[in-house]
């Protein structure tokens, strides 16, 4: 009776089945014992994230203050796709109640766009069906048209450079010639025209001053480092 009683107490008291001060069950292994409750609780899997915070709309991204520092821009969706909103900026804030989107994309959305140094227009790149081919456009923020400056197919559009001095000016490469160099075109704002500044001969960017000519570039080298070269023969501005 007591060998039998001894042996109930020693069972409640290592955590025996139906024992009152039960503890995680104890296995052999080599090097000492494990406690495999303690190591299940370790290893628990944490919720996984919903897709749609990972792959999801953002609410809005990209904010850009215009110029004149009297309009913000952004990028939020419309109807379920990216497009670029504005509203008026006072020293109380943003005039939330005023935003309206100025871009009218229903496919892949818009994820990239600037000011124009004219503080009228805003341009930005879109591709079609993620081919990469990007196609620079603007908006009117005064008439609200909307332009396809770069109507090309098979072509992809670079910004190279943008002054405020030369507000409705901007330098941008073109692959037309040569899909694997982009060329040097200026893109006139005011009248959608573009004339070529640069052909190029093998350079894989450009760098301009700040009176947007073309004044060196960058080229690849055999011992996978880069050469600039400066002192390009383009037409100088006065």
């Amino acid at each position: 009776m007591t060998s039998a009683a001894g042996g109930g107490s020693a069972a409640a008291e290592s955590g025996g089945p139906g024992g009152a001060g039960a503890t995680a069950p104890m296995v052999q292994k080599a090097g000492g014992t494990e406690n495999t409750v303690a190591r299940g609780r370790h290893v628990r899997m944490a919720e996984l994230i919903p897709r749609r915070v990972l792959f999801g709309n953002p609410e809005r991204i990209s904010p850009r203050i215009s110029p004149d520092a009297s309009t913000l821009a952004w990028i939020a969706p419309h109807e379920g796709v990216l497009n670029v909103w504005t509203a008026p900026v006072s020293p109380d804030g943003v005039d939330w109640a005023t935003a309206r989107v100025v871009t009218d994309d229903t496919d892949r959305g818009i994820r990239m766009f600037t000011w124009a140094h004219d503080g009228r227009h805003l341009l930005y790149l879109q591709d079609t069906g993620g081919d990469e081919n990007w196609r620079l456009h603007d908006v009117d923020l005064a008439t609200m048209q909307r332009r396809d400056l770069t109507p090309f197919d098979g072509v992809q559009t670079q910004i190279v450079a943008m002054e405020r001095d030369f507000p409705t000016e901007v330098l941008i490469g073109l692959n037309k010639d040569n899909p694997e160099l982009h060329d040097v075109y200026r893109l006139d704002l005011e009248k959608g025209e573009l004339t070529k500044e640069v052909d190029n001969p093998g350079f894989l960017a450009w760098i301009a001053d700040s009176k947007l000519v073309v004044r060196g570039a960058f080229a690849p080298q055999p011992c996978q480092k880069m050469l600039y070269k400066e002192g390009l023969a383009v037409p100088n501005r006065l």
